[in-house]
């Protein structure tokens, strides 16, 4: 018996690369069957947040993205997971909203008695204007955790906005036919 399970595919939004040309790929969900075979591991874990649904400490929400005023604080953080133990990957889906400024853009995965797990530091210069590009950030957890959050620190008279966090673990499991 095969057990329906998702994983990221390809449809038009974020420059990747594929056969030597560059595709805009975003990702969503597609289905897979997955072997039930008792030595493969469990399915594989991938959550998706909108920029809106995560909470703020600056920033309006716009549809389903979150976008900066030009304050300092945090953009967004949240949604508070609760993982298993291995490796996993959060990434931010962000775009530059105005000219760069050269300001700061401080990104983290953090837990509960923890601390953090995970932390990546750019320019708003490295950001796409035209389009929302990946952000990711790895972390391994060696124990179970609650409350993990993936959040976006903002410095004064940056203007981005987020697209969407996506959270997935990188131990794969065996694809079936």
């Amino acid at each position: 018996m095969a057990i329906l399970g998702v994983a990221k595919k390809c449809s038009p939004l974020i420059p990747n690369r594929f056969n030597g040309q560059i595709k805009m790929c975003r990702p969503r969900l597609a289905r897979f069957a997955l072997s039930t075979n008792s030595k493969d591991r469990a399915l594989p874990f991938y959550k998706q947040f909108s920029g809106s649904e995560l909470l703020k400490q600056v920033g309006v929400d716009d549809g389903d993205t979150r976008r900066s005023t030009g304050e300092r604080g945090h953009l967004s953080f949240g949604p508070y997971l609760a993982l298993e133990p291995g490796s996993y990957v959060a990434a931010f889906y962000i775009r530059r909203t105005a000219p760069a400024t050269g300001a700061t853009i401080e990104l983290d995965v953090s837990g509960e008695g923890i601390g953090r797990l995970a932390h990546l530091r750019l320019a708003d210069t490295e950001l796409f204007s035209n389009i929302a590009g990946q952000i990711a950030m790895r972390f391994t957890l060696q124990n179970a955790a609650d409350r993990l959050e993936a959040r976006v620190f903002v410095e004064s008279g940056v203007m981005v906005e987020i697209h969407q966090l996506v959270v997935f673990s990188v131990e794969f499991t065996r694809w079936a036919a």
